[in-house]
């Protein structure tokens, strides 16, 4: 079954069925990337949860494993409320439901000082996170939290997670395939900076301000929570540092700083951030290019914004 192309109220009707109540649903998300289905489902009175469907492989797995790890410790993340396949095996999770909205939605209307304080709370959920455990293996795992490949060695899982990147990304022959290539050859070249992490954290994968949920309290806007747990595993936590803190000191230097004073209230940043920086940036920039042209178009042309950074020719 491509649940991609169900209708809404085909979709309403699966998830009736599967939650056996009367309900409403009201599409959330991003669609059109093709990745997930996510819904609002409503009663009669109130929102009730979330229901996403899963395409892509290993995404299910990884956030049912997340949450499931992250109920009861005091992070701001949904609770499951229920998850499972459909008979062709296609995989859903029912979760909370946590009012607020995303950071990126309304950054432009929130006071600057206000940012500020939004951004030390992040700081300090990343660090809460990071500062929870630290796991024997890296990469992913499964529903029940189990490392599906038991890899104990971090170099071994992100040289296969970077030579799959570069085959989806040359396979198909993209009009800025020499760039590309270019920009491939020289992250090979930095891929002896991964051989000394020797502890894994869980990682999200994707804290940005499109998942972290604010809302307003007495005045202020606040976080709520953090969502979307799909890409989370456990993995080099200076990887997820590197995304959040460089990305934000390129915009915004208060920003940045207020962030690392909440995180640093719980996890001290790494020595080796500034030296792996370019590494996991070029790869960033690879792996957007890699499936982001037709679904993403856009969102592609940041990924080629990155490698160009690093070109000899960055006209």
């Amino acid at each position: 079954m491509d649940i991609l192309n169900y209708s809404d109220n085909q979709i309403k009707d699966i998830i009736s069925k599967l939650l056996n109540k009367n309900i409403e649903i009201t599409p959330i998300g991003n669609h059109e990337l093709k990745r997930h289905l996510v819904y609002n489902v409503k009663n009669e009175d109130e929102i009730i949860g979330v229901f996403k469907i899963y395409y892509k492989k290993n995404r299910w797995n990884r956030e049912v494993a997340s949450l499931k790890f992250l109920d009861g410790s005091g992070i701001k993340a949904p609770q499951i409320l229920s998850f499972g396949k459909l008979k062709d095996g296609t995989e859903w999770l029912f979760m909370e439901y946590i009012e607020g909205e995303t950071l990126d939605s309304l950054k432009n209307i929130i006071s600057e000082d206000n940012i500020k304080e939004i951004y030390e709370e992040i700081g300090e959920e990343l660090g809460k996170i990071h500062n929870l455990k630290t796991f024997d293996f890296f990469g992913d795992w499964d529903e029940n939290g189990n490392s599906i490949e038991n890899i104990k060695d971090f170099s071994m899982v992100f040289r296969k997670n970077a030579d799959a990147t570069l085959k989806e990304l040359f396979d198909q022959h993209l009009e800025e395939e020499k760039l590309q290539r270019e920009c491939s050859e020289i992250l090979k070249g930095m891929l002896n900076l991964v051989d000394d992490v020797k502890v894994s954290y869980l990682h999200n994968g994707d804290f940005g301000e499109r998942n972290i949920l604010v809302r307003k309290v007495n005045g202020k806007w606040k976080l709520s929570a953090v969502i979307d747990f799909e890409h989370c595993r456990p993995y080099d936590k200076d990887c997820e540092i590197i995304d959040c803190y460089y990305t934000l000191l390129d915009e915004n230097k208060t920003f940045a700083e207020a962030f690392k004073t909440g995180y640093e209230k719980y996890m001290k940043f790494s020595e080796d951030l500034e030296k792996k920086k370019d590494l996991y940036e070029l790869y960033s920039g690879l792996s957007i290019c890699s499936w982001a042209k037709i679904q993403a178009p856009e969102y592609y042309l940041e990924g080629i914004k990155i490698l160009k950074k690093f070109s000899c020719d960055n006209s």
